[in-house]
């Protein structure tokens, strides 16, 4: 039987199928930011169905809170994260809930697979990295003369 914080009946059927203990959670955003900053270094992994829209964020904070990440080719679409060395990122119901088992069953390789993605998620994402390179583009920008003809 699976530890739960909280999930889907579908989800409580794969965890108990794995037959093993970990914590699945659905983080709903209604939580307080540091509520749901901390049930994130308290999952063991992260499942999100990738539906658009500010809910794929938890995959960017789960990443960098060391968290396995299990979602869809779109909860992954526009970041840069590569499926089976970042996050796993599987369609269709029997792929998406494989890929749950695996990472139950074999947690030092969704464990490995979190520090590489959590490393990726610290270099493109985090916000001191992220204001470097605003930094960098306003600099060069400010920095040339415009061209002839430009017109603005």
């Amino acid at each position: 039987m699976a530890t739960v914080l909280s999930a889907t009946p579908g989800l409580l059927k794969i965890a108990n199928l794995a037959a093993t203990e970990t914590f699945l959670a659905q983080i709903a955003a209604a939580l307080p930011a540091q509520r749901q900053a901390q049930l994130l270094t308290q999952l063991k992994l992260l499942v999100d169905a990738g539906v658009p829209g500010g809910e794929r964020l938890k995959i960017l904070e789960a990443l960098a809170a060391g968290t396995p990440v299990i979602t869809t080719t779109i909860g992954v679409e526009g970041f840069r994260l590569r499926h089976g060395e970042h996050c796993t990122a599987a369609d269709g119901a029997e792929l998406f809930s494989a890929a749950i088992v695996d990472a139950i069953r074999l947690p030092k390789s969704a464990e490995v697979q979190a520090a590489v993605g959590r490393a990726r998620v610290l270099a493109e994402y985090d916000w001191s990295g992220l204001a470097t390179k605003m930094d960098d583009v306003w600099q060069e920008a400010t920095a040339k003369p415009p061209s002839k003809g430009a017109t603005r």
